[in-house]
């Protein structure tokens, strides 16, 4: 009996020698290679492909699929409108096997890529896949960390000190350092004065030395000279050697305030806010957002229940909160709204707190203690409170309260800085405030407590700036706002610099001014 084999075999060959129209010299087996990926920048790179075994057909296009993602194969298609599609130019109707490569530009610095290359065979609906490569963008970023002062005399040395974080392959001629100049008020730039680096420490770290003179306010900041057409800055920072540091002009806020109704100002990353009554109208609220990068003011949403004499803004690092008549509101900056959070106790005595890991502290019916913005509704007492404070900030795990007990005639002002302890609920009394000036206007920075303006006994506008050192529990008067000659009304920071404005002069001009206080070099 015959095996299969037999039977089969024989049956196929004749299969074979039949199929008359079947030609291999044009069965379409076209090959697209994703060869790789040259002269990868910090938003660019060259992406390269290849074609093969065309055999007599034809492409109508070729080029890449880009993704910030991993995909899997079935994912990674040219249907998939989530993919970036590079197409390479002047590329269509191919009918030889040859290279192709296409430039990828607006990318990421510092992020990974998943690629292929693909073809579209003309007359075919699948394209032609090759395999899925990747690269990562270069990511250099020198950030300055910090300046300290080398020597106590002048002309002197400023450290600079910078943060270094590398990502991705490196071209080898890559520079990096500082720029800087001095009482000029534009950003430096490689034209400029110019310090290379020259040694990075494990840590990533790299230590820039600066000569400075005295009296002077510098402007730094770092690059990343990665080729002759690629030269990545830092955001500028300032400091100056004149002792208690000066206050920079920034502008006026487009807006006249009436100041008897009086004003709330708070800040998140590179924006700072003012609420406030217009002065003319009646009654009609002004909400104010100023932007640091262009130092430019816009309008941003009225907080829900709108501003009223008892709004509470607590202070938070990382959070725009305000309490009002109606309720807790969050505020959410990317989408210009506020968002009500829930009812608050029926009392609040001060219109002061902070907030920390989602507990907001202020003192209700004499008692310091806190609500959660889960359910602001209900009041946890912790500690009564000797004090009737005006003013709140907070440092790391601590709040502090100040300004307590004023009366405007006669003129009187408890002086006593309170220290809370957010995790062992310990209250202390540490370092009165030195001058008899009620104000506020308080923030905390750079691990340091600050009181701006105010007025003093006479009830007169008061210039004067304060800081809180907590490891030394002691106060220092720095420079005077402003021109010297009038107060503040509201003060915030952002990204590490204090900003200051409106008030009053001493004549009674009311301004519209604002200012930021740059930092003695220390």
């Amino acid at each position: 009996m015959p095996t299969c084999n037999q039977i089969i075999l024989p049956l196929f060959c004749l299969l074979l020698l039949g199929c008359t129209k079947w030609d291999l010299d044009r069965v379409e087996f076209a090959e697209v290679i994703t060869i790789g990926v040259i002269d990868v920048g910090s938003n660019s790179a060259f992406l390269l492909g290849d074609i093969e075994n065309l055999r007599g057909s034809t492409l109508s296009e070729v080029g890449f699929l880009l993704s910030p993602e991993y995909l899997e194969e079935f994912e990674f298609r040219i249907n998939n409108q989530d993919l970036t599609r590079f197409l390479t130019p002047n590329q269509s109707d191919i009918s030889e096997n040859r290279a192709f490569a296409t430039a990828a530009s607006g990318l990421n610095s510092g992020q990974k890529y998943f690629f292929r290359a693909y073809g579209v065979l003309t007359g075919e609906k699948e394209p032609v896949y090759g395999l899925i490569d990747s690269f990562t963008t270069i990511g250099f970023n020198v950030n300055i960390q910090g300046f300290t002062r080398r020597g106590s005399e002048c002309p002197t040395e400023a450290s600079i000190q910078l943060k270094v974080d590398i990502r991705g392959v490196l071209p080898s001629a890559v520079k990096f350092g500082i720029v800087w100049q001095h009482d000029i008020f534009s950003d430096p730039t490689l034209d400029d004065n110019v310090i290379l680096a020259d040694q990075i420490t494990t840590d990533g770290t790299a230590t820039i030395l600066l000569p400075v003179l005295c009296d002077k306010l510098y402007r730094v900041r770092s690059f990343i000279h990665l080729s002759d057409n690629e030269v990545l800055y830092d955001q500028a920072v300032e400091f100056t050697t004149e002792p208690g540091g000066v206050w920079e002009y920034v502008g006026e806020i487009p807006e006249q305030f009436t100041r008897s109704q009086g004003f709330r100002s708070f800040s998140l990353d590179q924006h700072g806010y003012v609420m406030g009554i217009r002065k003319e109208g009646v009654f009609q609220e002004a909400f104010w957002k100023f932007d640091s990068k262009s130092q430019s003011w816009s309008t941003f949403e009225r907080v829900p229940g709108g501003f009223n004499p008892s709004l509470w803004i607590p202070y938070s690092s990382d959070k725009i909160l305000a309490g009002s008549l109606i309720g807790l509101s969050q505020y959410f900056p990317s989408q210009d709204k506020w968002e009500v959070l829930g009812d608050l106790p029926p009392s609040i005595n001060r219109t002061v707190g902070f907030e920390f890991q989602n507990k907001i502290y202020f003192l209700e019916g004499g008692n310091l203690g806190f609500v959660r913005l889960s359910d602001p509704s209900i009041f946890m007492s912790i500690v009564e409170f000797p004090d009737d404070p005006n003013i709140s900030f907070r440092i790391g795990m601590d709040g502090y309260l100040a300004m307590g007990e004023f009366t405007r005639t006669p003129f009187n002002l408890s002086r006593t800085l309170w220290k809370f302890n957010l995790q062992s609920n310990l209250l202390e009394a540490k370092a009165e405030f030195p001058d008899n000036v009620f104000s506020r206007v308080a923030f905390s920075m750079n691990g340091k407590g600050y009181i701006l303006g105010g007025q003093d006994e006479d009830l007169n506008p008061h210039p004067g700036f304060w800081e809180y050192d907590p490891d030394r529990d002691e106060w220092t008067r720095l420079s005077d706002f402003g021109r010297g000659d009038g107060n503040a009304d509201v003060g915030f920071v952002i990204e590490g610099s204090a900003y200051g404005g409106l008030g009053i002069s001493l004549d009674g001009e009311e301004r519209q001014e604002f200012w930021k206080y740059v930092q003695e070099l220390r």
